[in-house]
């Protein structure tokens, strides 16, 4: 599948959305929250940061590869599909931005 919306669009957003949650906002979220907050990895940043840091650059690595094939358009049954890849680029920053902001609407409920 390709084009602006592809199969990776899914885990994009729940890429972002992990990360979101594992941003901590406020001092009563615990860095990740689906363990207890007594449980080890809690106090492990370095886990946190290789999380986040990892999920940041693979989520985004198949999105922009696609983005970057249809400019170019070589190899591709289309051509060059420019308008389609930024209007891609807009949909992924949406995406992100979205579940981002899901995750700070739960901290404040």
């Amino acid at each position: 599948m390709g084009g602006s919306i592809f199969a990776d669009l899914p885990l994009n957003i729940l890429g972002c959305f992990i990360m979101g949650i594992m941003t901590t906002l406020s001092s009563d979220w615990p860095a990740v929250p689906w363990l207890k907050s007594t449980h080890p990895v809690q106090g492990m940043t370095h886990v946190h940061v290789s999380l986040k840091t990892g999920l940041s650059l693979t989520k985004k690595t198949s999105w922009n590869s696609q983005m970057v094939v249809m400019m170019n358009g070589s190899g591709t049954e289309l051509g060059s599909q420019v308008v389609r890849a930024l209007f891609g680029y807009m949909i992924g920053l949406h995406c992100d931005v979205e579940g981002f902001k899901l995750v700070e609407s739960m901290e404040e409920s």
